[in-house]
């Protein structure tokens, strides 16, 4: 009997130190400046993971060669949970889908949440004469290789919706990269670009003050932030689908009960009032999905672009 007491009692502390997590402040690394969307993200998911885990989350920025530089170190880190990484698709999907990078984004990563995606608007100067998708074509096949897009860079998410459009719509238009978002939008206004797929909360002044026309955005179906623009099917381009994604991955191999504890923490966070408040204000979609749907997904997205990038010839040069 008293075997059996002194068993249960060590099954018990196994258990227990198995579970023991977190014991201290986890690390959030984030691929971007202060203040880039991917970091706007995570400074609103801090307070509350941080509550929710009982243990600070703390917030590092580490943006060099595109957050790439930081997502092998995350890599390569100790699979216990306490350093983790949030990450745009830029930097787990397409750059090492174009580029020598020292990490594979299935092979080294366990995928925690699809945390937010935000879909591109395609908007146009207002000089263009164009009021429709279907009058953009038109106008692009009538006067090839004239008209121009400005992207936020080669290989950004931009550069991908607009190259994939082309190839859709059958059109030939100029890719013109600038550094950011920023000065590709600052290029439209200026009127050196006839195009653009920026963000939604970027363009959106200057759809209210009609110094962009949008003509769609590149989702399935219609965003909340734009609801009298057209999802790329109604706007005749039924297989257009760029949506740029935000997630949170951990090191390979890191336990499947932690994965499930800081996701929970995450959507906890995602679901509380204010955070939802400014996630919509910002123009994101909440999927919040957990780690083998954020997997999966992962995984979909390599699959399809590996294949589009190459047969597009899109490159980072």
């Amino acid at each position: 009997m008293a075997l059996a007491s002194v068993v249960a009692v060590l099954t018990c502390s196994t258990a227990g130190a198995q579970t023991a997590f977190p014991t201290k402040p986890i690390t959030l690394i984030v691929t971007s400046d202060a203040g880039g969307p991917v970091d706007s993200i995570a400074r609103l998911l801090r307070e509350g993971m941080s509550t929710e885990l009982g243990q600070p989350v703390i917030v590092e920025n580490r943006s060099s060669g595109g957050g790439t530089v930081a997502a092998a170190e995350v890599a390569h880190a100790a699979p216990d949970g306490y350093t983790l990484i949030i990450a745009a698709g830029s930097t787990i999907v397409y750059t090492p889908l174009m580029s020598k990078v020292d990490f594979d984004t299935i092979k080294d990563f366990e995928a925690v949440t699809l945390v937010a995606t935000l879909a591109p608007v395609l908007v146009v100067n207002k000089e263009l004469p164009v009021k429709t998708m279907a009058d953009f074509v038109a106008l692009a096949k009538s006067r090839p290789g004239e008209l121009t897009y400005a992207s936020a860079g080669s290989g950004s998410a931009s550069h991908l919706a607009a190259e994939l459009m082309k190839n859709l719509a059958g059109i030939d238009v100029l890719h013109i990269p600038y550094a950011g978002a920023a000065k590709a939008a600052n290029a439209l206004l200026a009127n050196e670009v006839d195009a653009f797929f920026s963000g939604p909360l970027n363009a959106l002044p200057y759809m209210k003050s009609g110094q962009f026309k949008a003509l769609m955005v590149t989702d399935t179906k219609r965003q909340p932030m734009l609801p009298d623009v057209p999802s790329a099917p109604e706007a005749g381009l039924p297989d257009l689908e760029v949506v740029g994604i935000f997630g949170i991955l951990a090191p390979k191999g890191t336990p499947k009960e932690i994965l499930e504890q800081i996701h929970a923490a995450a959507v906890a966070t995602l679901e509380m009032p204010a955070v939802k408040t400014q996630m919509a204000n910002l123009g994101y979609t909440v999927p919040a999905s957990g780690p083998d749907e954020f997997g999966s997904y992962l995984r979909d997205q390599i699959t399809f672009w590996g294949p589009t990038i190459k047969k597009l010839g899109i490159s980072l040069e």
